[in-house]
Order: C-alpha cells, then structure tokens, then sequence
C-alpha cells in the first residue's frame, strides 16, 4: 500500500480551503473529493468534464472524486491507480513503493537524447 510522506500531509494541512496548491494535493495525492470551486487546481484548463470521459474524476454530488493518484518520487509525479484496499485490478498500476524504489537504484543510467 501507497504511504503517504508525513511532509505532503502536513503541506496539504497546512494550505487554506481556497489555496490550489492545497486543494491539488488534496484531490490527486490524497484522494479527497473536491467542489467546484477548486476545479481550477484539479483541471487546470481541461474541462471536468472531459476529465470524467478519461476516467481520471468520478462526479460525485456538486463536485468530483479522483480515480487515479498523484504521487511524487524525486523530482517527478506519479500517476497510478488509488489502492484503496479493496483489491486490485488486473491492469492495476501500482503507486511508488519500495519495489519501485529498488528497481531505480538498480537500473543503470546514461545521458541520451531521446528515451521512450
């Protein structure tokens, strides 16, 4: 299971209701549903409802849920499937976990111009 580091709960505690930073947090790396007012930090410029279409929110009420998560892991964000304890599907993407963190200390790394 996916934890989440005390430092990105405190972040999220600490910012206001109205602050995006927060409610991004909040929404993507936390899970927590969101209203219409924040739809700015959770979409940014793509309309919810095409965020629904993908599969990426689920409407719920006056406002949306998210159906993937948001995690940092160094310098990047991770989109991966919530766990929510409930089982996993067979094309489930796991979060960053201690496998993950094994495999990037073991994967050789060189400079190039291109990767896929």
């Amino acid at each position: 299971m996916q934890r989440t580091l005390p430092s990105i709960v405190a972040a999220a505690e600490q910012r206001a209701d109205d602050d995006e930073l927060g409610a991004a947090i909040r929404f993507w790396h936390l899970g927590l549903p969101a209203g219409p007012q924040h739809i700015g930090a959770i979409a940014g410029a793509v309309p919810a409802a095409d965020l629904v279409a993908a599969g990426l929110v689920a409407e719920r009420g006056e406002g949306w849920a998210p159906t993937v998560s948001i995690s940092p892991f160094e310098r990047l964000l991770i989109a991966h499937d919530s766990d929510d304890g409930s089982g996993m599907a067979p094309d489930h993407v796991l979060g960053v976990g201690a496998a993950t963190l094994t495999l990037a200390a073991l994967t050789p790394r060189r400079e190039v111009g291109r990767v896929l």
